[in-house]
C-alpha cells in the first residue's frame, strides 16, 4: 500500500517539460495563424484545442503522484461536476455537428443566435434580448441547428451556350460549381425544365454571389432571367 501511495509515473521536472512543450506548440499554432479563418474567441475549434490541451495537462499532473493527485482532482471534479460534464457535452456536440458562433440554434423552446460560450453556460441572442443558459441549471435540453451563419442560398436558371446533351451539361455544370472555392455544401440541386437548367446551391457569403455566376459563365452557361 505504501508503494502504491508513493509511486510516481512522472517527476515534477518532466511535468514542467510537458507543460512547456504544450505551451510552445500552442504558441506556434497561434503564430502560424491556424485559426486565422475565425476569431479565436469566436471559434468552437479553438476552444476544443484548449480543452484537449487542458486534458493533456491534467493527465500529466495526475501521473506525478497518482494516488494523492487523483484524490485532489476527485474533490475538484466533485465541486464542478455538472459544469465540467455539461461544458464537455455541449462543446463536443457543437464541434461534431459543425455548429459555429453566429449560427441560429434552438434549445428547449428558445431559438436564437449562438453569441458566446464560457465555462458557466452559453449566450443566445433572441429577437427579444440576450438569453443566458447556465450549465448548473442545464436540464438535458436538446440543441437543434436551425441555420448556419453566413451560408446563403442562391438559385438561378441558366442555358447551355455550348449546346451539349443533357448528361454532359449537368455533369459540366456540377463540376464547375464544385470547383468554386466558396461553395458551402457538398450537394447541389440541378434539374432541367424545358430548355432551362434550374440550379439551387449554397455559398459561404452573399458577397461571392457575383463570382459564382461569373464562374459558371466561363464554363459555357448563360444566366437566364432573374437571379435570386
Amino acid at each position: 500500500m505504501q508503494e502504491l501511495i508513493g509511486y510516481e509515473f512522472l517527476s515534477w521536472f518532466q511535468f514542467a517539460l510537458i507543460a512547456i512543450v504544450t505551451s510552445l506548440i500552442f504558441y506556434i499554432m497561434c503564430r502560424l495563424h491556424v485559426f486565422n479563418k475565425y476569431v479565436k474567441e469566436k471559434s468552437i475549434g479553438f476552444r476544443m484545442l484548449l480543452y484537449l490541451f487542458a486534458i493533456f495537462i491534467v493527465i500529466s499532473f495526475l501521473l506525478i503522484r497518482p494516488f494523492f493527485h487523483f484524490l485532489f482532482l476527485l474533490v475538484v471534479f466533485g465541486l464542478f461536476f455538472k459544469n465540467v460534464v455539461s461544458y464537455s457535452r455541449v462543446l463536443f456536440s457543437f464541434y461534431y455537428s459543425n455548429v459555429k458562433f453566429g449560427d441560429k440554434i434552438t434549445i428547449g423552446n428558445v431559438t436564437g443566435t449562438l453569441d458566446n460560450m464560457n465555462f458557466g453556460g452559453i449566450h443566445l441572442l433572441t429577437t427579444d434580448n440576450k438569453v443566458y443558459f447556465p450549465f448548473n441549471m442545464w436540464k438535458e435540453n436538446k440543441i437543434t441547428l436551425e441555420s448556419q451563419s453566413g451560408i446563403v442560398l442562391i438559385s438561378f436558371d441558366c442555358l447551355d451556350d455550348l449546346e451539349r446533351n443533357d448528361h454532359h451539361s449537368i455533369s459540366d455544370l456540377e463540376k464547375s460549381l464544385f470547383n468554386y472555392p466558396f461553395l458551402a455544401v457538398n450537394k447541389v440541386n440541378i434539374y432541367k425544365e424545358a430548355d432551362v437548367f434550374k440550379v439551387a446551391v449554397r455559398i459561404s457569403d452573399s458577397k461571392y454571389k457575383g463570382g459564382l455566376l461569373n464562374h459558371i459563365s466561363r464554363a459555357g452557361f448563360r444566366i437566364n432571367g432573374n437571379k435570386i
